[in-house]
């Protein structure tokens, strides 16, 4: 008898592949990258996927929203996308397409619920929210980053990815986070105001205002 997860019972084992048909696991960002990771959790056989997104599907991010077909009008949210592509794979997987912030009452109640969750945030200070948050309950936070940037006259394209647990400390402790990018994100205009006047150059041109967290390939 023919089995879809034949070759990754190869890999995992029998019981491996139970434990992925019985695993929680929530998704935080859906965009470019959360949304091959929601892919190729449907392709593995994962139970449950919850994903938490707030954006929405606009014609710039197209070239890399997975699941969005050109029938697909602009404005549709992304999490509305990813629960029909998990559907069209797997019917029996139950997914929870939340069109929330993590940081959300909802967000927050719905990641404490799930086993392992997976950072797909294109910004250190929200990065830094949810290795706090995830930290603080004990939860297994796999933490990814992607980015493409010029330095100087090169173009520079790659990520990481860092798995925290008790075991291997927190994104802090590994230091891949960039304080300076975390206080902007997290300053009120204010503030930022404030540190534009003391520096004396323009908000824009400093280091974290891209829209992309550094992935740290060096």
């Amino acid at each position: 008898m023919k089995d879809r997860f034949g070759r990754q019972r190869l890999i995992f084992g029998d019981q491996g592949q139970e434990n992925l048909r019985a695993a929680r696991v929530a998704v935080v960002g859906g965009g470019g990258l959360g949304a091959f990771v929601v892919l190729e959790l449907a392709y593995l056989g994962v139970g449950k996927i919850v994903i938490l997104d707030a954006d929405l599907l606009e014609l710039s991010n197209r070239n890399r929203e997975v699941g969005a077909w050109e029938s697909d009008q602009e404005g549709t949210r992304k999490v509305k996308l990813l629960r029909d592509l998990v559907a069209m794979i797997d019917s029996s997987i139950g997914v929870v397409a939340l069109p929330e912030r993590f940081q959300s009452p909802e967000g927050r109640k719905a990641l404490e619920e799930e086993d392992v969750i997976m950072g797909c945030i294109d910004r250190d200070g929200a990065r830094f929210e949810l290795n706090e948050f995830c930290c603080e309950r004990g939860l297994p936070l796999i933490d990814m980053a992607s980015d493409t940037f010029v330095d100087g006259d090169e173009v520079v394209f790659g990520g990481r990815v860092c798995v925290v647990t008790p075991e291997t400390g927190c994104l802090s402790c590994q230091r891949v986070l960039d304080q300076r990018e975390i206080r902007l994100d997290l300053a009120s205009d204010e503030q930022r105001d404030d540190e534009e006047a003391i520096y004396g150059v323009p908000r824009e041109t400093q280091y974290g205002h891209r829209g992309h967290s550094h992935p740290r390939l060096t």
